[in-house]
């Protein structure tokens, strides 16, 4: 069993060391298998934390990616509408900064309210042409009148151009609020392109009125003297009907 030839010149030690060692070699044997199993339940111990890890990780990796994936596409409609209202201002995409955009929504708030003036004033305009047809006939008063009314004339001119003002800013976390916003920019540009029209318009207006002063000053001087005064103040109040027929089709086109 110990593979030792058993005879006469086997030593009892030897025989005895020879069973000592199979019995801590069981002993160890043994030890080994407890070792082994405990082993064992670590790696498997071992093996379930490591797969909660990967579950965790896998999770978080998951819920990452949505907020990252969130982010992107948020950050993409945002650059969208950047890009719509630099397309509304009409800047090109190499000359387009923060800077250059806000300057062009502060003008372009401020011409709602300009075109609104723009139309009170050529209202008022009216009126006042109205008022230098029925003065024509009359003396010197007249002519002061209308210089009077030259001189306000630049200064509201002066005035319309002092007049600047902001809109109630739209808040970006409201349902709808680019929809709103690139409406209103719309809204103010379309409202820009009135006002020019209205400011052309009213710049004939004045160099009307500038010839019209010259023509009452050379009819005072010709008033006692000339045949043609009749004539030519006829000539004035046609050119003003002109003029008055213009601003209302102005205000009808405005309205």
């Amino acid at each position: 069993k110990l593979q030792i030839t058993y005879d006469d010149d086997v030593s009892n030690d030897q025989f005895l060391k020879s069973i000592d060692e199979l019995k801590t070699a069981k002993e160890d044997c043994k030890k080994f298998e407890d070792e082994n199993k405990k082993l064992k339940d670590e790696s498997e111990k071992s093996q379930k934390e490591v797969q909660h890890l990967r579950d965790d990780l896998n999770a978080s990796s998951k819920d990452s990616s949505k907020k990252l994936q969130s982010m992107i596409e948020d950050n993409e409609k945002k650059e969208k509408l950047l890009k719509e209202i630099a397309a509304k201002f009409q800047i090109k995409d190499d000359k387009f900064s923060d800077d250059q955009l806000l300057k062009s929504i502060d003008e372009s708030k401020t011409v709602k309210e300009d075109y609104k003036r723009f139309e009170d004033e050529n209202k008022k305009l009216s009126v006042e042409i109205q008022q230098l047809k029925k003065e024509l006939n009359t003396s010197k008063d007249s002519v002061t009148k209308l210089q009077t009314t030259i001189n306000d004339n630049k200064k509201n001119e002066q005035f319309l151009k002092d007049v600047f003002s902001k809109f109630t800013e739209i808040s970006a976390n409201d349902e709808g609020s680019s929809e709103k916003l690139l409406k209103s920019i719309e809204e103010l540009k379309t409202t820009k392109e009135n006002c020019k029209k209205i400011e052309n318009e009213n710049a004939k207006l004045k160099e009307e009125d500038k010839k019209l002063i010259d023509e009452i000053r050379q009819l005072q001087k010709d008033l006692i003297t000339s045949k043609d005064l009749t004539t030519k103040l006829q000539s004035n109040v046609d050119c003003n009907k002109k003029k008055e027929q213009l601003l209302n089709d102005l205000d009808w086109e405005n309205n």
